[in-house]
């Protein structure tokens, strides 16, 4: 759905609005792939009997994954399959998340799951770790400069990689997006050799 004002800015669209428009923009495209015709006449979006072909082969349709906080649970309930939260703790994930999700998809007759999006680094030792965390910070800030990457990232030894995985999984995260290049501030190559390690020593773990 997006947040940052800029982005509406640049295209004249009111952000005020986003909500309304994404979710007349997912009852429409989820309408073209599973009806042979479709029409709507919402406030932004307007079609009169319009087709898609050809359909998906995924039925209902492809998986939906929508991107955002609390307030996008029912959403995600109606029209996903995942909902992609900024790290949640386990508590968070435990106590608040999966309840209402579960909650929500009674209602519309879903199941939706939990998906976190998180950073990772897997250290080669103590002093590795404590040279990587301020880089960790400045990709961790662009939501709260005060969040500590250490409680909300996979990071450290393969051990304690594994345990912060299998600690979330327990608690109802269902799937993880990863990030290995810190938001863009490391290089490809430093990605690439940070998924290695992790495929090679921490998913064993798993």
């Amino acid at each position: 759905m997006g947040w940052w004002e800029e982005d509406f800015a640049a295209v004249g669209v009111d952000q005020r609005k986003r909500g309304k428009l994404f979710d007349e923009q997912l009852e429409a495209i989820t309408s073209l792939w599973t009806q042979e015709t479709t029409t709507i006449q919402g406030e932004h979006y307007q079609l009169d009997n319009m087709t898609l072909d050809p359909k998906p082969i995924q039925k209902p349709y492809p998986p939906i994954w929508i991107g955002g906080g609390v307030k996008s649970i029912e959403r995600a309930a109606r029209y996903g399959e995942y909902i992609l939260s900024f790290w949640p703790s386990e508590d968070e994930a435990r106590d608040m998340w999966v309840p209402r999700l579960t909650e929500a998809g009674e209602k519309w007759n879903r199941n939706p799951q939990l998906a976190s999006f998180t950073f990772a680094y897997v250290a080669e030792n103590d002093r590795d770790l404590e040279a990587q965390l301020p880089r960790l910070q400045q990709a961790v800030a662009f939501e709260d400069s005060d969040v500590d990457p250490m409680e909300i990232t996979i990071i450290g030894s393969p051990q304690r990689c594994a345990e912060r995985i299998n600690t979330l999984a327990e608690a109802g995260v269902s799937h993880f997006v990863v990030e290995f290049q810190f938001h863009g501030l490391e290089s490809v190559m430093f990605g690439m050799e940070q998924m290695e390690t992790f495929a090679a020593e921490v998913a064993p773990l798993l």
